[in-house]
């Protein structure tokens, strides 16, 4: 194994995505499940069975060290916009990105999106992107599938401001539980 992080995860049987996304749920369910299999009212004890136990809690150790050193991720990349409808009090465009290069201790767990609003004079997150069930799809969606969003006119009412200007300032940063990138900015033109 390349380092003592990936050697825990396989021990542990989970993936280091999952346990960053579970915020170290999943690591810490595969441990008790392992140990309870080596629980001494399950197996006899012998030295082969304590050594065993061993193992396990020093790769739960090295996958909680792992998820300590937890880096923020890198910016989207080529932030992008077309109009999908432009017809005023209806206009509606869609911004798509690409994730950021990705580092093992810097994975992406969520997107938040967000809008400079002229009446406030800086930006206002309108969507946090995050995986989950899609009724919709009827199926998981991943990070990797969240790399686009919908901008609406109607549904962001609350700022008429934005939509009476000729651009609109459009930013995209990735995160995960150590922190946010900075933003990828995007002036994108209204009419």
């Amino acid at each position: 194994f390349p380092n003592a992080a990936v050697w825990g995860y396989a021990v542990l049987g989970v993936t280091h995505r999952d346990a960053v996304t579970s915020r170290g749920q999943a690591a810490h369910r595969a441990y008790r499940s392992v140990m309870k299999q080596l629980h001494p009212d399950k197996v006899e004890q012998s030295p082969m069975v304590t050594k065993a136990a061993d193992v396990v809690r020093e790769a739960r150790d090295a996958v909680e060290r792992s998820l300590l050193r937890l880096q923020p991720p890198g910016q989207p990349r080529a932030l992008r916009a077309s109009m999908l409808c432009g017809k005023v009090g209806f206009r509606r465009f869609e911004l798509v990105w690409k994730a950021p290069t990705e580092l093992h201790d810097a994975p992406v767990t969520r997107y938040t999106v967000a809008v400079v609003d002229p009446a406030y004079g800086r930006p206002l997150a309108v969507a946090t992107l995050e995986p989950d069930y899609s009724q919709e799809l009827g199926r998981f969606l991943p990070i990797e599938e969240l790399t686009n969003f919908i901008l609406a006119e109607q549904e962001l009412q609350k700022m008429p401001r934005l939509w009476q200007q000729a651009k609109a300032t459009v930013q995209v940063a990735a995160g995960n539980e150590s922190g946010q990138s900075s933003w990828t900015i995007l002036e994108v033109p209204l009419a």
